[in-house]
């Protein structure tokens, strides 16, 4: 655990400037920094040091014998050593002091200068184990669990982050589920009530709501009606139309096992596997995982009362196998059992002269069961099956569909060794490697009623990448299967259907680099009518290579765009009415917005349109749309506050409503630095957005010297860092903020290949990774040190994963370039990463030997000359510590000096505060080491 960091004190002198610069008595002092002489006041504590340095930046027009005196005020209360930097007569110097002095209003004590959010100058400077141990004091933001149909109620996940006497953090010792209704905005700290207060509605005089344990919940398909279920006990809830919280709810028990001293013949529920509400809600479907029943609902609540369970309907009495392995088609005449087969017994078995094929016999044993006849079918070679996915009966009964995959050349899986372990033994990892195809798919359909197998015989040779987004549910349809086939080249994308008069492509998408973007892909609308495709398409859209959404009609193969926001679509949500919400960038990449498209243009009514939600500024993400499509739920993040939960009416003209403000106030009052938005452009004009985390003594603007800059490289490649929210990297800008309170700058630079800034930006890596990248970088720096914001000779980088990679892309391909860089978690050989991030990008190896020789670090460790720290937890699944073991290797070979940590218990991302501090340690120390005093 953490111990809280002590507070330390200003110097009484540094306080009384400070002051005096606050209320106006003494105006900017620039030179002095770019003399270099304050840097020589070398005994302050580095937060009195930076005190000064942010008072004294907000001075203006002092005369040169004010600015001694100041100089020499610091010199005679913290360090006499910095008179001999002043060069002046000591009379002018002892003038200085009393001048100083005498300026300092009565009763000004030595006080650190006040703290907060705007507060000009930082107090403390936080340690590396306040920002990296776990959890962080920043907390856990809320997120959504469930929302009722009408979008009026939720269940939110937020557990407490509480801070002990003695500094150190832990999570509260809660349920962390609360209920929330979403069209009332929070009123005090937190969000919602407990959902332990639900258990107080199900059994108040028995059960304390402390001890209950929690329930089983299910939201009905229609307004707000809520079923919970306790081991073998079920509860209906319903809220009043003025209910503010769980108080005004209320409850009625549908069922509760009898006990077990009752008559044997008496049936049991005996447990809940799951439950959920009809399409009507009239009843309630149970299934314990042997069998499912079908409780019926009284819409008023007072007319529901408790029944046993022999007067619910049990929908599977006639199935012999249990549920968990059952599918019922819509209407429930047909059964498939997708293990082991139904098995029938013979006097059961009755032959149905209008399906039962004429010359077969009735069959006994089969994977298909129509119910009403007891005639059992068996599917043609599907028993023999020896791998197949996405198996699933069409809602009518009439097909099975499954996906046939051939595994049998595939490599074995590699190994992660553990040295911490007694003996050093091994866990399996991934497979693949970037040459290794993937196995090939076949997709078959099998007609239940003579249990016949038929390929779909598709164009274009066997498939690789599949999706299947299944049999749609409007009836109209019939048996109407989607799925959507990426080519092997990963340049082809395609959207399918199947029905029985077999299949046909219905879209078709192009990349000559890869297919890719922020919302691709396709998915079914909510009612089941029409396919929503998210494409960068340069043909059919109004803003070619900005991804947009399009509505594609499945029976007619007909498209039209849905959307047009200036930026592109990130992520969207769709309802059962057919409507569907979306978050997209608008004009500002940094900012995400919430949009809408009701059920009528997402079918295809040339005179609805799409429109903006009215929502506070900030980065949307996590969009949850409720079934009825009134009311949507997001996360609002702003950059230096975690992000809170918020509803929306979706309308043109609505409110936005807080339901969280769960924020750490410790965490939201501390005066970290914030970066700034900058923005460059690279050497093909293409514009590069990064943050720059400046000192509080310096600005964009008005820089007071050149400083030394850290370059953080953000991982994943294709991830946006550089937008109004806390990032994938909270504790990155913690430590940003850390390293810019003690003078130095840092960048985190949006390079080529981020998300976020479209189709061009996005696929100019193709066949090249770490140029582009690398060019971007510079573009950021050269611009800044134009601008004499930072000094060029003096510059280092740090980046994990992909940042990791870059970061020895940049040490090997551009020597003399960086004064130091540490590489976390690195890929250094492309050839050993995931195919599927690979080959987009790269091709195979086998096929494109030069281009991986040219892209992979490993091949260019020749370059290095300067100095390189290389940290990797040797538990990492993702990018395995082997990479940057052979990389050791290879330096080694060259006769290169390096460094290197590896942490043998932590996995790609570490789970444990101390190594993070250990490991953040060591790039400080090698930064402050090779850039110099800032």
């Amino acid at each position: 655990m953490l111990a809280a960091p002590t507070p330390r004190r200003v110097p009484c002198a540094v306080a009384r400037v400070a002051e005096l610069a606050r209320v106006g008595l003494l105006v900017r002092v620039g030179v002095l920094a770019r003399v270099g002489l304050l840097a020589r006041v070398d005994a302050l504590t580095p937060p009195a040091r930076f005190a000064c340095l942010a008072a004294l930046g907000r001075l203006r027009g002092l005369a040169v014998f004010a600015r001694l005196a100041i100089l020499s005020a610091l010199a005679r209360f913290a360090n006499l050593s910095a008179l001999a930097c002043l060069g002046a007569a000591p009379a002018l110097a002892r003038l200085g002091v009393l001048a100083v002095l005498a300026l300092a209003p009565a009763g000004l004590g030595c006080r650190a200068p006040e703290s907060g959010p705007s507060a000009n100058v930082a107090t403390t400077l936080p340690t590396l184990e306040d920002i990296f141990f776990l959890p962080g004091p920043q907390g856990r933001p809320p997120s959504l669990e469930s929302l009722s149909a009408d979008g009026r109620w939720a269940f939110v996940r937020w557990t407490p982050l509480v801070t002990q006497p003695d500094g150190s953090r832990e999570f509260e010792d809660d349920d962390a589920s609360r209920f929330v209704r979403t069209d009332r905005a929070v009123t005090g700290e937190g969000v919602g009530e407990s959902a332990r207060s639900l258990f107080a509605l199900l059994a108040p005089e028995t059960e304390p709501a402390e001890k209950a344990r929690a329930p089983r919940r299910e939201w009905s398909k229609r307004g707000h009606r809520l079923a919970l279920a306790r081991d073998a006990e079920l509860w209906i809830a319903d809220a009043p139309s003025d209910a503010t919280g769980v108080a005004d709810w209320r409850a009625r028990r549908l069922y509760v096992d009898p006990p077990k001293d009752a008559a044997a013949e008496e049936p049991r529920l005996e447990r809940v596997a799951s439950l959920r509400f009809s399409d009507d809600d009239s009843e309630l479907v149970v299934d314990n995982g042997k069998e499912t029943y079908a409780f019926a609902l009284a819409h008023d609540l007072e007319a529901l009362a408790e029944r046993p369970l022999a007067e619910a309907r049990c929908l599977t009495a006639e199935l012999e196998q249990a549920t968990g392995d059952v599918e019922l088609a819509r209407d429930r005449s047909v059964a498939f059992s997708t293990r082991a087969a139904f098995e029938l017994e013979a006097s059961a078995v009755v032959p149905d002269g209008d399906t039962a094929p004429a010359a077969a016999p009735p069959s006994r044993k089969g994977q298909i069961l129509f119910v009403r006849e007891r005639r059992a079918v068996e599917l043609e070679g599907f028993a023999d099956l020896a791998e197949r996915e996405d198996v699933s009966l069409s809602p009518d009964g009439r097909f099975v569909l499954a996906e046939k995959v051939e595994r049998v050349d595939e490599p074995p899986r590699q190994l992660i060794p553990d040295y911490l372990s007694t003996r050093v033994s091994t866990r399996d990892a991934r497979r693949d490697r970037a040459d290794d195809r993937f196995p090939p798919r076949e997709l078959l359909v099998w007609n239940t009623a003579d249990g016949k197998a038929q390929p779909l015989g598709l164009a274009g040779g066997p498939m690789r990448m599949t999706n299947h987004l299944g049999w749609s549910k409007d009836p109209a349809h019939g048996a109407l299967y989607v799925f959507t086939r990426t080519s092997e080249d990963w340049k082809t994308f395609e959207v399918w259907r199947w029905t029985d008069a077999g299949p046909a492509l219905l879209f078709s998408d192009h990349d000559d680099a890869w297919y890719d973007g922020p919302s691709v892909g396709a998915r079914w609308s909510g009612d089941g009518t029409r396919v929503i495709v998210g494409s960068e398409a340069t043909l059919r859209s109004t803003t070619p290579g900005r991804c947009q959404l399009f509505s594609l009609d499945p029976a007619t193969g007909v498209l039209w765009q849905l959307t047009n926001v200036r930026g592109e679509v990130d992520a969207f949500d769709v309802a059962r009415d057919g409507s569907l919400a979306f978050l997209a960038s608008d004009g500002d990449p940094t900012r995400r917005v919430l949009g809408y498209c009701n059920a009528a243009m997402v079918r295809g009514d040339a005179a609805a349109s799409s429109f903006l939600v009215p929502t506070p500024p900030g980065f949307l993400s996590a969009l949850s749309l409720a079934e009825e499509g009134t009311r949507a739920t997001v996360r609002r993040h702003t950059l230096g506050r975690p992000a809170e939960l918020w509803s929306v009416e979706l309308s043109e003209h609505a409110r936005a409503v807080q339901l969280s403000d769960t924020a750490p106030r410790a965490f939201v009052a501390q005066p970290r630095i914030r970066p700034e938005v900058f923005t460059a452009t690279s050497r093909d004009g293409s514009p590069v957005w990064s943050h720059v985390y400046l000192p509080r003594s310096t600005s964009l603007a008005r820089p007071d010297r050149a400083r030394p800059c850290v370059v953080f490289i953000h991982g994943a490649g294709y991830l946006q860092n550089v937008t109004d929210s806390m990032t994938e990297y909270e504790p990155n800008l913690a430590f940003h903020s850390r390293l810019a309170e003690q003078g130095y700058l840092v960048v985190d630079v949006d390079y080529r290949g981020s998300s976020g800034y479209g189709r061009r930006f996005r696929a100019d890596v193709h066949l090249r990774l770490g140029e582009l990248e690398l060019q971007d970088l510079h573009a950021v720096l050269d611009a800044l040190a134009e601008r004499g914001v930072i000094d060029s000779a003096r510059v280092g980088c740090y980046g994990g994963s992909y940042g990791g990679f870059l970061t020895l892309m940049a040490l090997f391909t551009e020597p003399g370039k960086w004064r130091c860089g540490a590489a976390l978690r690195s890929v250094t050989d492309w050839r050993s990463y995931h195919p599927s991030y690979t080959q987009p990008r790269l091709g195979r190896p086998s096929e494109n030997e030069d281009v991986y020789k040219r892209c992979s670090p490993i091949d260019l460790a020749e370059g290095l000359c300067d100095p390189l720290l290389i940290l990797h937890g040797m538990q990492d699944s993702n990018v395995f510590a082997q990479d940057s073991i052979r990389l050791i290797e290879r330096l080694i070979d060259l006769g290169k000096e390096f460094d290197v940590m590896l942490y043998p218990s932590q996995d790609h991302a570490f789970t444990d505060g101390r190594h993070w501090v250990d490991e953040y340690r060591r790039i400080e120390r090698l930064m402050k080491q090779h850039l110099g005093e800032p």
